[in-house]
Parts: C-alpha cells; sequence; structure tokens
C-alpha cells in the first residue's frame, strides 16, 4: 500500500508539474517585424510562437535574454511538424539568431524557446524574441520602425527591447553600387548592417567592432535586381550597449541624390559651389556631374558654421569606387586636387562626416567643382521639371535641350518608391512629352516621387546602344 501511495503521490506531483508549465508558457502568434517578450519561468520549460511562412521565405528569429542570465534557444519546427533548423546557445551566451535560413514548406510554421542548459547561464528568466520574414511586413503595430528607404533618404529607429530588429526595403537594380550608414543616434548602440538579396538571402554584412556605434557598407555593388531589405540590429561588442536609438542613410549609384526628407546634394556643374548639413550623424549627401575620361577635376569640401571633419568620396560611372580623401584629426578641409577622371559618365560625389578626433559629426559644409576643360560634353540640359521641383499642374511636358546627333529619346516615368521606372516613350522625335496620366488624389498625400532617367536610343557617334544620361528627381505634394 505505501509502494502504491508513493506511485500515486508521484504521478500527481509531476501532472502538477507539468500544469504550471502550461500555464507559464507564452504561446501565441507572432509576426513579421514584431517583437514579444517571455518567460522561462520553471525548469524544462518551452514556449511556443507560430506564424504563417512561404517556401524560399527567409527567416530572422533572434532570442535573447532579458534582466536575467537566461542561456536562449530556439528550435523551428516545418508545418508538417518536424524540426527544421535549430541554434541553441554556448557558454555563458544570452543572445542567438537564425539569421540565414530559407524555409523549406508552406504553411504554418512553430518556434519553440526554451533555455539552453549551457554553462555560465541560468536555466530560468525572462527573454525577448524578434522575427522578420523577408519578403515580409518590416514594421508592426507593436514596433513601427522600418519600412520604405530611398536613395538620398536617412532615417531612424530604435533597437529595443534587446533581440529587435528592424527592416527597411528599397528597389535596387544589379550592379548598382550601394551606401549604407547606420550610426548610433543619443545612445551607445554597438551598429550593425545585414543587407538581404531580393530572394532572400544574406548578400553582405557589417558588424560593429569593440567601441564602434558607427558602421558603413560603402564598395558594395548589387548582385540582384528586385527588393533588397536592410536589416538593422545590436552588435552586442564590448563597450556599446544592446539597446538604443540610431540614423540610417542609404545611397544608390547610379540613382536619386536627393530625397524630399534629406534635400542636400543633386546636380553640380564646374565652376559652382554647392552646401548641405551633415545632420543628423550617418547622413551622407551626393552631387552628380557629367565627366570624361581624362578630365581633370577639383573637388574641395570646407565645413561652414560647424567644426566638421569632411570626407569626399568619388564613385565612377560603374558605381565604383576611383578614390576619396578623408580628413584627419582636427581638419575641417579636404580636397581632390587635380585627379585624373578614369570613366566617361555620370559621376557621384558623396559628402559624409570624418569621425576624427577633434572634429564633429555633424554640421554645414560648402562643397566646390572644377572640371577641366570645361566645354559642357554632350548630354541631356535644362531639363523641365528641374530637380527637386514640386510638381501641382499635371498638364505639363518633359522637356530638354535638343541633343546634336541623337536620332530619338526613350523616356522612363516611375511613381513611388520601391517599383521599377516604366517606359512611356520610345523613340521620341523631340525632346519633349506631355506628362503620363497620373491619379490626382496622389498630389494629396505628400509622399509621392517623380523619377525620370532619360536615355538616348540611338547617337550617331554611339552606334545603337543607348547611352545612359542624368537622373533626375522631381517630388509630387500638394
Amino acid at each position: 500500500m505505501y509502494d502504491v501511495m508513493r506511485v500515486t503521490f508521484a504521478v500527481a506531483m509531476l501532472l502538477f508539474c507539468f500544469a504550471i508549465s502550461a500555464q507559464a508558457a507564452d504561446m501565441g502568434e507572432i509576426h513579421s517585424g514584431e517583437t514579444k517578450t517571455g518567460n522561462i519561468a520553471i525548469a524544462d520549460q518551452t514556449d511556443s510562437y507560430t506564424f504563417y511562412g512561404e517556401e524560399n521565405q527567409a527567416a530572422v528569429i533572434e532570442m535573447a535574454a532579458s534582466a536575467s542570465d537566461l542561456g536562449p534557444a530556439i528550435y523551428l519546427y516545418r508545418p508538417d511538424g518536424t524540426l527544421e533548423t535549430e541554434v541553441i546557445g554556448g557558454s555563458s551566451y544570452n543572445r542567438v539568431a537564425i539569421r540565414e535560413h530559407l524555409l523549406e514548406q508552406t504553411g504554418i510554421y512553430t518556434i519553440v524557446t526554451s533555455a539552453s542548459l549551457a554553462g555560465g547561464t541560468s536555466i530560468t528568466g525572462r527573454y525577448v524574441l524578434s522575427l522578420l520574414l523577408i519578403p515580409g511586413a518590416t514594421s508592426s503595430e507593436q514596433d513601427p520602425d522600418g519600412g520604405a528607404i530611398v536613395s538620398g533618404q536617412t532615417g531612424n529607429g530604435t533597437i529595443s527591447p534587446r533581440s529587435d530588429t528592424d527592416a527597411f526595403v528599397f528597389y535596387g537594380e544589379e550592379n548598382q553600387a550601394i551606401v549604407i550608414e547606420m550610426v548610433a543616434s543619443g545612445s551607445d548602440l554597438g551598429s550593425v548592417v545585414y543587407l538581404y538579396r531580393p530572394d532572400g538571402t544574406l548578400e553582405t554584412e557589417v558588424i560593429g567592432d569593440t567601441n564602434c556605434n558607427r558602421v558603413v557598407i560603402r564598395e558594395h555593388r548589387l548582385e540582384q535586381t528586385g527588393i533588397y531589405t536592410i536589416v538593422t540590429s545590436a552588435s552586442w561588442a564590448g563597450g556599446t550597449s544592446e539597446t538604443g536609438g540610431y540614423v540610417l542613410s542609404l545611397l544608390l549609384i547610379p540613382g536619386a541624390a536627393s530625397s524630399e526628407q534629406d534635400p542636400d546634394g543633386g546636380a553640380i556643374v564646374s565652376g559652382q559651389t554647392g552646401n548641405g548639413t551633415i545632420s543628423p550623424s550617418a547622413d551622407t549627401d551626393a552631387f552628380v556631374f557629367y565627366g570624361e575620361e581624362n578630365q581633370t577635376v577639383v573637388i574641395e569640401m570646407v565645413a561652414s558654421g560647424s567644426t566638421l571633419g569632411p570626407a569626399i568620396y568619388l564613385y565612377r560611372p560603374d558605381g565604383t569606387l576611383e578614390t576619396k580623401v578623408i580628413g584627419g584629426s582636427n581638419y575641417n578641409h579636404v580636397v581632390i586636387g587635380e585627379h585624373h577622371l578614369e570613366q566617361t559618365g555620370i559621376y557621384t560625389i558623396v559628402t559624409s562626416a570624418s569621425w576624427a578626433y577633434g572634429t564633429t559629426a555633424t554640421g554645414g559644409y560648402g562643397l566646390s567643382f572644377i572640371k577641366a576643360p570645361p566645354t559642357p560634353p554632350s548630354g541631356i540640359y535644362n531639363p523641365v521639371p528641374t530637380n527637386g521641383a514640386t510638381i501641382i499642374d499635371p498638364n505639363q511636358s518633359f522637356r530638354w535641350d535638343a541633343i546634336a546627333g541623337a536620332t530619338g529619346y526613350d523616356l522612363y516615368f516611375g511613381e513611388g518608391v520601391i517599383t521599377p521606372l516604366e517606359k512611356v516613350g520610345a523613340n521620341l522625335t523631340t525632346p519633349e512629352m506631355p506628362f503620363p496620366e497620373m491619379n490626382l488624389t496622389r498630389f494629396t498625400t505628400g509622399m509621392w516621387k517623380l523619377t525620370y532617367p532619360m536615355t538616348l536610343s540611338k547617337a550617331l557617334t554611339g552606334g545603337s546602344r543607348p547611352k545612359p544620361y542624368l537622373l533626375l528627381i522631381s517630388h509630387i505634394v500638394p
């Protein structure tokens, strides 16, 4: 009888423990762009979260201890109930991530969280869990950071709580050059940038090191055409914090040199002195000009009304970095002097902060540009609407000066920020075309942009291969 009572008591205690575990589990749905919190309250507890995923979608899942020393572990189960992948934290690890994984099935996936049981960690404690699907929602009501970003724009966000990840999307084309900069803002956040291809695979990354609050992707050319995703996170490096605010800037080369949010930059001609402001930190401005191989250029950047540390990067028409000059300690003036251009086409000057000792990371500046010989080469001049013009009346026309030797023109037009341009005029015989039909309700949003790169379909000296010219930007606002 005694043995029977002991068995009965043991079974009752097990059932009681299982009941507590079931009550403690934080189960439910998690959506792309969300960050959830949970608590492994007792040993051997597991929590589960479900989401709908499609085959070949990329999944970014991150779990980190929150106000605890919990050792995290993630198990990802397919819709058919089999284990697809897992990541288990090692000794003294309080953060794990699934970062380069494409889903293998379509349906309801299950994320199971638990303690890793690794040395130097606790078997209970609170945690946070984040999910991003690529392609998928980049933000949520719970975490509104992220969304669409365009060339020439500087966005911002906050990594909070720990393990939070934000996502920004843009349309890019194969072989376009990209400049992405992320800097902590009002915090000691350790910065990280992950760039995902349109097919969901990881293309490149940059992770800040010890005491590093700024990271940059500066010499990279896109490998695919389509919607790219920038994922921001914390580096967890020594001397940095795991949460905090940040700013993020994007430039595509060739691409828009300015945006409605950041109007600095644009076209610059020989003999002109432009100006701008690097603000907030991580801001980058771009100026474009047409140059020919072996022409000589002199580019000078000087802080104006500030102690900004200046830096200049000169990109070739093919998007590769041709030369640069970065100011040293206490330097507020830099020059690219008597440089001979290596290619023919549209060059891009990118201005930024040097972050050198004795200088500031934000501030105003002036930029002067001289090109010799100054004779303007063949190209598109006097375009209407001009760069940055406000469009209110749709009953207008695109116009530009006739180009000697051209036998026809192709005109491209696009609305929105992440869609490819559409050819609206093919082999035009005159340098003019009425605006295409547009939905007037878009004028009231204040968010649309008009982008039209023009190309020559044929030129007497260039054969039948289209020759690209300057990308022009106009804004549609109320």
